[in-house]
């Protein structure tokens, strides 16, 4: 049985140092921002890490992802 899950919502999203899941600081998170929403970075939702367009291979920084009051899920089975 395969599932399919919708997500909908706002979450908290937090950049960390490589390897763990401290933050880095704001002017770091700031340029990092920056780089996805230009598309020059990307997120990795299965290993939580960000990585340069350019080279998927080295991972930049880690990142922590934290649903909010505002979340919903909807589960579908195939």
């Amino acid at each position: 049985m395969n599932l399919t899950l919708e997500i909908n919502g706002i979450f908290d999203f937090t950049v960390c140092i490589l390897g763990t899941e401290i933050p880095v600081d704001n002017e770091t998170a700031q340029g990092v921002l920056d780089n996805l929403q230009q598309g020059e970075y990307l997120i990795t939702m299965r290993t939580r890490e960000i990585v340069d367009i350019n080279d998927l291979t080295e991972p930049l920084y880690n990142f922590v992802i934290e649903p909010t009051d505002y979340v919903e899920y909807n589960f579908d089975e195939e």
